[in-house]
């Protein structure tokens, strides 16, 4: 056990709006990690959010790393779809699915790192209602992306397949 650092990715991404492509490199690749690591593990975290995610100095460079803390929710039943904190939850679920907890943290992931890049949170629909109730893909705030990674983002976000809710709640 060790402390997860004095500030969160969440204030980190209050600050600074957005992070640098080099922080959202690397940043994206270690809570990729992380979550592949916990889905090795067996543990589903259930609450990953920015708020949840530390970030602390490491090696003798000081070079910053996440830390992914508060377990609080890792005995809690896959059945409890409602686990963790809105609007962070996976709204494709309507139903327990048992491949869904790792699906979930993946989501996660991917909703905040494009969380990191934007420095707004992807929305669904008018933004008001619950994701969970519609049937529609999220909008990114593209004009939001940097500048530089714009055309990469925008490309990565129209070439892939769309994947429907049923879809996604089958797997």
């Amino acid at each position: 056990m060790h402390k997860a650092g004095e500030k969160t990715l969440a204030d980190r991404i209050r600050e600074a709006a957005r992070l640098s492509p080099d922080l959202l490199q690397r940043f994206g690749e270690e809570l990729i990690q992380a979550v592949d690591y916990l889905d090795q593990q067996g543990v589903a975290h259930r609450d990953i959010k920015p708020d949840n995610i530390g970030m602390s100095q490491a090696g003798t460079r000081g070079k910053l790393q996440l830390v992914l803390f508060d377990f609080s929710l890792t005995r809690t039943s896959a059945e409890n779809i409602s686990a963790g904190t809105h609007p962070y939850l996976t709204p494709s679920f309507r139903c327990a699915n048992p491949r869904a907890g790792s699906f979930a943290e993946r989501f996660c992931a991917r909703r905040h790192t494009a969380r990191a890049v934007t420095g707004v949170p992807p929305r669904w629909g008018d933004g008001k209602t619950q994701a969970s109730m519609l049937d529609c893909e999220a909008t990114l705030a593209a004009e939001r992306f940097d500048p530089l990674l714009r055309d990469g983002f925008t490309a990565l976000r129209q070439s892939g397949e769309p994947q429907s809710a049923q879809t996604l709640r089958q797997r």
